[in-house]
């Protein structure tokens, strides 16, 4: 991760956008404060098949094909 100003960022923007298409995270700062970061951007189908996988690893599937055997009431 690199941490810049705004004001170096604008000054020297290639450099940056290098670090970013090389794969580092640019931070950029204004008085000292993160305003925004750069980062290459990620393949949203890879990142929600990670994570239902994550969620899958995680999850415990019972018996859903029998009937309830509890009374059920719903109320309008």
């Amino acid at each position: 991760m690199v941490k810049v100003a705004v004001a170096e960022f604008r000054a020297h923007m290639s450099k940056y956008l290098a670090y970013v298409s090389n794969g580092q995270v640019v931070v950029l700062t204004s008085h000292g404060a993160t305003v925004a970061e750069l980062r290459q951007p990620s393949d949203a189908k890879d990142r929600m098949k990670a994570r239902l996988d994550e969620i899958a690893s995680q999850s415990r599937v019972g018996d859903v094909e029998s009937p309830v055997l509890d009374a059920f009431e719903a109320t309008i």
